[in-house]
């Protein structure tokens, strides 16, 4: 298992253990094996799904998770998931 400090940030690292480790991530791994270009459908997936449980929030809140958000890179914790 890599550490926090073998990641891009730590949003992607903490956004990677928590996929790896909630069941909806084994089905879209098993989803993403099955397509053609399987990483980036998978990063795809990945970033869609955050985008769409984000809470509705004000202010420098939002602001905030907004950065986080855009901070994480999706491709990699494909690549790390499809090993």
């Amino acid at each position: 298992m890599r550490t926090a400090n073998e990641w891009t940030n730590h949003q992607t690292w903490n956004y990677a253990m928590w996929i790896k480790n909630d069941k909806i991530g084994d089905e879209l791994i098993e989803q993403a094996r099955k397509s053609k270009d399987s990483v980036t459908n998978l990063a795809n997936t990945l970033e869609g799904l955050i985008e769409e449980s984000k809470p509705d929030l004000k202010g420098v809140y939002m602001d905030l998770l907004e950065n986080a958000i855009h901070s994480i890179n999706y491709h990699e914790i494909a690549e790390y998931l499809l090993q």
